[in-house]
Formats: structure tokens, C-alpha cells, sequence
């Protein structure tokens, strides 16, 4: 796929290199491939083929299920008993492809994991936990999200509590993610950081109304409000200023 984004092969060529896949079980060629998949979905999000691509992915992944399977363990299938390394990540990857192109049965098993998780305690496997809490967040409620959340504050693993933060965010609820926002960075922050995103009045209006329509505690919510017109236009010029070198970008605010 590197021919495709230096413009030396068209998409329908590059595709065509992929059709032996089906007959592939190890996992370097599969990284380089779903690298590959993962740009073209990118470009083709927005056309009408884009389902047809998804489709295509999940003809081509599917048969690494039936061989590495979701087992717990060392249960990886006809592969190897024990799993070595490349193994493992091939499943990780094969599983994470399938759910974010929407397979219906992937997407099942993953919010079992999930649910069997959060309501049992059970453990999901180590390396399906990422996707697994994602998908597990983005198909519950705002119940399952504020579950999600003090799990995560009171975990005592970083890489879980970090996979944990990751997964608060594929909620499909506009006012959650206010909220989430307003939680991690805090209201007036995360107000100027979506705004330091913002060129122009057109821009700024847009925003406003996608905030007046998804108020960060839901449509009842009064207790934030969308800055005056002379605060917006304040910020708006800040940003001019910004881009134009006159004041120094604030820095990013990333999650531990």
C-alpha cells in the first residue's frame, strides 16, 4: 500500500495483491496488509464503496478466527497450543479488524468479554483488552460508562488504566463525551481547546450549535454554557495571533 499513497498504484491494483490472503496465516504479511486496509478505509469513508471494502476485509480476516479462535490462555488454536508471540498478536489483530469493520459475530464475543468483565469479574486475555473495553464502551450506556470510569480511577495497573481512559472515549453518546471532556481537561479548558481548532465565524457558529444541540450533561443539562459572544470572538482572535506566530501554542494535554 506504500505504491498507493505515493500515487504509483491505484487502489483496485493494490487490492488485487491482497486476494490471496485467505490462504495466509502468519502475521507479518497480516500487519502490512491491515496497515494497508486501515489507509484505504480512511480514504474511501465517506463513498458508497466504503461498505464493500469492509466486507472484503472481513471475507479475507475471517479464516483466522476458526484457526486462533477467542480461547482464554493458552487455548489459541490449531496454530499452537502455547501461543508464541507472533501468534498472539496475529489474534489481537485479526479480532480488533473484524469489530472495527463491524462483524456481527466479533462484536458479540467482544461484549461478552466485556460483560462477563464488568458484571463477574472475570478476566478477559491480556491482549484483547484494549478492543475489547472499547467496543464493550462503545455498545453500553452511560451506566456501563461511569462503571468504566471509576475502574479506571481506582485501577492499580497502568496499562489497564490506560486502556481503560482509551475506552472511555467510543461512547456513541454526544454528552458523554462532554462530560468525559469536561472531567479530564475540566469545562473552560476543554471549551478552549476545541475552540483553539477554530479559523473563522463560520467555524465558530458550527461549534455553538453543535453544543447547544449536545449540552455536555444531556439536553437537560443548564449548568454549562457556551461562552459569551465576546469570549468566542476573544478566543478567535487568540488563534489568529497563534497561527500567525504572534503568541506561543499552549501545549497538548495528553493522558498518562
Amino acid at each position: 500500500m506504500v505504491a498507493v499513497r505515493a500515487g504509483l498504484l491505484d487502489t483496485n491494483r493494490a487490492l488485487s495483491v491482497t486476494l490471496y490472503l485467505d490462504r495466509e496465516n502468519d502475521y507479518l504479511p497480516w500487519m502490512a496488509a491491515i496497515k494497508g486496509f486501515n489507509y484505504i478505509r480512511k480514504r474511501m469513508y465517506t463513498t458508497e464503496p466504503y461498505g464493500l471494502l469492509q466486507n472484503y476485509i472481513k471475507q479475507k480476516v475471517g479464516h483466522l478466527v476458526n484457526i486462533l479462535g477467542w480461547g482464554v490462555g493458552d487455548n489459541y488454536g490449531t496454530l499452537g497450543s502455547k501461543g508464541n508471540l507472533q501468534q498472539r498478536f496475529l489474534r489481537t489483530l485479526t479480532l480488533k479488524t473484524l469489530c472495527e469493520n463491524g462483524d456481527a459475530e466479533a462484536v458479540s464475543q467482544a461484549v461478552t468479554l466485556f460483560d462477563n468483565w464488568l458484571n463477574k469479574d472475570e478476566e478477559i486475555p491480556a491482549d484483547l483488552k484494549s478492543f475489547v473495553y472499547f467496543v464493550g464502551v462503545m455498545k453500553g450506556d452511560s451506566e456501563v460508562w461511569d462503571t468504566v470510569w471509576r475502574r479506571q480511577e481506582v485501577s492499580s495497573h497502568a496499562d489497564d488504566a490506560h486502556a481503560l481512559r482509551q475506552a472511555l472515549a467510543a461512547s456513541q453518546y454526544p454528552w458523554v463525551l462532554w462530560r468525559f471532556a469536561s472531567l479530564v481537561f475540566g469545562f473552560g479548558e476543554m471549551i478552549q481547546g476545541v475552540t483553539s481548532l477554530i479559523n473563522n465565524k463560520s467555524q465558530m457558529k458550527q461549534l455553538e450549535q453543535l453544543f447547544s444541540q449536545n449540552p455536555p450533561g444531556g439536553s437537560g443539562d443548564k449548568s454549562a454554557r457556551w461562552p459569551s459572544n465576546k469570549s468566542a470572538s476573544t478566543w478567535l482572535g487568540g488563534n489568529a495571533m497563534k497561527r500567525s506566530g504572534t503568541v506561543p501554542e499552549r501545549e497538548f494535554i495528553k493522558l498518562k
